[in-house]
Formats: C-alpha cells, sequence, structure tokens
C-alpha cells in the first residue's frame, strides 16, 4: 500500500490522466521486482521501492525551494543507504540535474549533502583498497541466481521467472518458453510505455527513460558484480535495486503513454492491471501461504542451543555444512541466533580476520581424528559450546557421512541428537566467555570508537538535523483563500 500511493502521487507529477496515474501506482504495487523482493526477504530494496518515489518527486522539484532541497538530500540518504550499487546511476542523476538548468542550482548542490556526508568515512577507508566495497549489499546476502537478461527485462531478479518454469514442468509443457509467456503478459505496460516515449513531453521523456536506462545498466552491473562468498560460492550484488529505478522509469513512460489515448486508457490500463497481476501470481500465492522459505528469527538454532543461549549470550555454536569432497562452510553463531541489528556491512571484508583463522583451526581439529584433550581446551578458549552439523540439501551426503563420524569419534563432545536444524554435539566441561569474540558481535556501533570516529559520528549527526531543519516547510501555516465574488 505504501509504495502504491508512493507511485500515485509521482504518477501525478508526470501526467493528468487518472488511468495512467492508477497505472503507476498500481503497477508499481504488484510489479515483479517488489513481489519478487518480497519473497526474497530483502528489506532494504523493500525501504528503497517505497521511498523511491517520494525522492523523485523531492528531487523534480528540489529547485523550487530549499525545504524540497532538504527533503530529497534526506531522501537521497535513505535509498543509497539501502541500495549502495545505485550510487553510480545517483551521480548521473546529479550531474544532469546540474546541468540541466543554472536556476536554483546552488538548491540542486545541496541535495548531495546526506549522502556525501554518511558516506565519507567508508570513502575515505577504502581509498586505495577495494572501492567496490562501497556498493556492497546492506542486511542479509543469501546466495542467488540473478535472472538473465530477459528475464531482467520483464522486471525480475531472480532466475526462474518469479516460479513459471516449476509451473510449466508441473503441467507437462517443460519445453514451453516461460519467459515469452511473461513477456506476452507485460505486453500492454510495453506497448503504452513506447507510446509514452514517443509522445510525452520532452523533459518528462527524457527522464523517465534516463531512469530506465541506468536502472537496467545498474542490474546488469550488479548480476557480474560478485564481492561476498557464501561459503565457497560467490554471492552476485542484489539486481533489485537497479531494477526497481527501472520499474519506475518504465510505468513513468507507460503512465504518459496514457494521456494520448485519453478515453481508451483506462479499458487498457485495467488488462494491463490483470495480466501484470498473473505475472507475479506464483510470487503472490506463495508469499500468502507463507512458502518463501523464510522463518521467524527464532528458529534459527535448536531449541536446547536457544535455552543456552538466551542464558548466556556469549556463548556460541559452530555451524557445519558438508559441500563437497575436503570442503566443510563454517558459520559462527553467537547466543540464540544472528540479529538484523548486528549485521553491518562495514564488518565484510575479503581478507580473513583473527577469527576466520581460528574458526579454521577449529574445523581442521574436528575433522580429523587425532585431536583428544586439545580440542576441548580450543574449543572452551574461544566459547563454542555447541557444534551443529547442518543438514542441508545442497550439501555433500557422502563427505557429511565422513563429518559425522569425525565428530562422533571426539571424546570431548556429546551428541545432543537430531533436531530440525541437523546433528547437534555439546562440548564437555566449562566453556570460557570467549570475550574478544562476543564484543566483536555484540558490542554497539559507538563502543570502543576513537576520538575521531565520534567526532565524525558527532558531524554526521549534526549535518543530518540540518538537513531535517531545512525539510520543514516554510511560509504561512493557514492559507487564506481568496475572496469570492457575490
Amino acid at each position: 500500500p505504501l509504495a502504491a500511493m508512493g507511485g500515485w502521487i509521482w504518477g501525478a507529477q508526470l501526467t493528468e490522466s487518472k488511468a495512467g496515474r492508477a497505472l503507476l501506482g498500481l503497477g508499481w504495487a504488484l510489479s515483479p521486482v517488489l513481489i519478487g523482493t518480497l519473497e526474497a526477504g530483502r528489506l532494504p530494496t523493500i525501504i528503497v521501492a517505497v521511498t523511491l518515489p517520494w525522492l523523485l518527486l523531492a528531487a523534480s522539484r528540489c529547485r523550487e525551494s530549499w525545504s524540497w532541497a532538504g527533503t530529497a538530500s534526506l531522501l537521497a540518504a535513505v535509498v543509497l543507504a539501502c541500495a549502495p550499487v545505485l550510487i553510480p546511476a545517483a551521480l548521473v542523476l546529479f550531474v544532469v540535474g546540474l546541468f540541466s538548468s543554472v536556476r536554483g542550482i546552488t538548491r540542486v548542490l545541496t541535495t548531495a549533502i546526506a549522502p556525501l556526508v554518511l558516506f565519507a568515512p567508508k570513502l575515505v577507508s577504502l581509498i586505495g583498497d577495494s572501492p567496490l566495497d562501497l556498493l556492497l549489499d546492506p542486511g542479509i546476502t543469501p546466495a542467488y541466481r540473478p535472472a538473465n537478461v530477459w528475464q531482467l527485462l520483464l522486471g525480475f531478479p531472480e532466475f526462474g521467472l518469479a516460479g513459471w518454469d516449476r509451473i510449466f514442468d508441473t503441467i507437462g509443457l517443460g519445453g514451453a518458453p516461460a519467459t515469452l509467456l511473461a513477456g506476452v503478459l507485460l505486453v500492454p505496460i510495453v506497448l503504452l510505455a513506447a507510446l509514452g516515449l514517443f509522445t510525452g513531453r520532452v523533459w518528462v521523456t527524457v527522464l523517465n527513460a534516463l531512469l530506465g536506462g541506468l536502472g537496467f545498466a545498474t542490474a546488469l552491473a550488479a548480476t557480474q558484480l560478485r564481492l561476498l562468498g557464501e561459503g565457497s560460492e560467490s554471492v552476485a550484488l542484489w539486481t533489485g535495486s537497479g531494477l526497481a529505478l527501472y520499474w519506475i522509469g518504465m510505468l513513468g513512460l507507460a503512465a504518459v503513454g496514457c494521456t494520448v489515448i485519453a478515453r481508451a486508457a483506462a479499458p487498457l490500463v485495467s488488462v494491463a492491471l490483470i495480466l501484470a497481476l498473473v505475472a507475479v501470481a506464483p510470487l503472490a500465492v506463495r508469499l500468502v501461504l507463507g512458502q518463501t522459505g523464510l522463518q521467524p528469527g527464532d528458529a534459527q538454532m535448536p531449541a536446547i542451543v536457544q535455552a543456552a543461549g538466551a542464558a548466556d549470550p556469549e556463548l556460541h555454536t559452530l555451524v557445519l555444512t558438508a559441500q563437497g569432497e575436503g570442503a566443510v562452510r563454517a558459520e559462527l553463531v553467537t547466543g540464540t541466533g544472528l540479529r538484523l541489528d548486528q549485521l553491518r556491512t562495514a564488518d565484510r571484508t575479503a581478507e580473513a580476520t583473527a577469527q576466520d583463522e581460528w574458526v579454521a583451526e577449529i574445523v581442521g581439529a574436528l575433522a580429523s581424528t587425532g585431536r583428544g584433550d586439545d580440542l576441548q581446551q580450543l574449543l572452551g578458549e574461544h566459547g563454542v559450546g555447541f557444534v551443529l552439523l547442518s543438514g542441508s540439501a545442497d550439501g555433500d551426503d557422502a563427505e557429511r557421512a565422513r563429518l559425522q563420524a569425525a565428530l562422533d569419534h571426539h571424546t570431548s563432545l556429546s551428541s545432543a541428537g537430531q533436531t530440525d536444524h541437523g546433528l547437534l554435539w555439546r562440548l564437555q566441561g566449562e566453556v570460557s566467555q570467549a570475550a574478544d569474540a562476543a564484543e566483536q558481535s555484540t558490542a554497539s556501533p559507538l563502543e570502543g570508537t576513537t576520538l575521531s570516529g565520534l567526532t565524525v559520528w558527532w558531524v554526521q549527526v549534526i549535518v543530518l538535523l540540518g538537513m531535517l531543519l531545512l525539510a520543514l516547510p516554510t511560509g504561512e501555516v493557514v492559507e487564506r483563500p481568496e475572496r469570492r465574488r457575490k
């Protein structure tokens, strides 16, 4: 609903057609990128989908007043913080805005203040190191299979066209081109967008075409940028952020196209929205039935680990997953499990950390059968109280069986039995608090910060508060209506 409202308001800036506004609002809410993002659990991109129309509204009016400029600056900071991969596209749009008109250029420059202050510390830290790390996705970043070029053109961030491939296989039409079917369902929107491309006002057409082109280029680049790893698999940047910009540009052109066909717009928009809903129906059904694969946060670990983690938040659980011959993925879980407020993009690095090194040492000790009392000491020193052998369907069964046999061999581990999450072992003996590792995972962002770091924090807070004050509307609080003639 929030996305639909924002799309409607942005559509009102582009066209006077009620059908065009409805197409942009409802089409944005029912878009494959938004529904696919909901299904994938990508919270930052959901925030982008809700905020992006309002950012476009504020940015298109920032020359009119300082209030709009401050609002655009704050909204740009929100969008770019949720989708750093959009930074190159934002820079292009910013330069175009500067050179499109000299009038109000100071206010246009003001829109860059909040994002620049927000990203300045990371920009400085990445100089001469890994500048592409600036584009890392925030939040959870599970491995996924990006859509191909044709599926990206249709607005689907992940490969598989929202489940149409599996549906075709189920009904015996495995050879039918699912991409063609989805393309046919979205033909009315494509036709309206093509009509708007050639018949709309120049600045509106150029703006939406630029949004669509930059968004699609960003989505394509995201499929090639693999800056993180999930176990032994490299993870591409989320394509949904770029597709959000691409799709709102397409819908903007389609809304402008509705202005040209006048009375015929309403029935055509109705058909377009119904077909668009059919295109995302498999995803929508999975969302309604809760079949997306997302689980509640309290279901991350077995019950016995949940209880022990609640009593001792610094207790560690080592989760192992067999991924092939001689390959084991290890994940260290603290307390009852990982929380969203503990995820920090700044902590992600391609280089091995001290924690990575001792986790690798522990995994090597667990996988071998020649370690005795020193294994118990090694686990206890680092606060590892449980070892969980995951039963992931993607793992290697033979390698998992060998790893299970090795774990059963260690006398320092006692079996806690089979759980819904896999086989569980508990460390016999005392477990130290592992203060060094616990502080890394549970400390607040301000703890352990140097004086210069605190200065940066206060500068950011002051500037953002200044932008908030600037964004407050000015002028008369009460409008005085003109006197009507008798």
